[in-house]
């Protein structure tokens, strides 16, 4: 058994489904997880502007290419899709 983490497998280190979202969900007070979902659909919206490239030393990635942005953005889209629909109407 192995454990990944960020500062050596990036985002490979976290688990993005939308069970492991959820369980957080659960865990936490309703006005954290609307401000993570505004945060997370914020982050999506900035590096999303190819006018500038974006370093996350949190999650161990840097947008230095198309690749790489698409990557953070899909990462932080997963987070703001369930965050959003859960805020929105659940």
């Amino acid at each position: 058994m192995s454990n990944c983490v960020a500062d050596c497998c990036g985002l490979k280190a976290f688990d993005t489904s939308p069970e492991e979202i959820m369980r957080w969900v659960r865990e936490n007070p309703a006005e954290r997880v609307e401000r993570a979902a505004s945060q997370a659909a914020e982050l999506v919206e900035r590096i999303s502007d190819r006018r500038y490239r974006y370093t996350s030393g949190e999650v161990n990635h840097f947008t230095c290419d198309e690749k790489a942005r698409e990557a953070l953005v899909e990462f932080f889209q997963d987070f703001a899709t369930v965050l959003g629909g859960k805020v929105g109407g659940a």
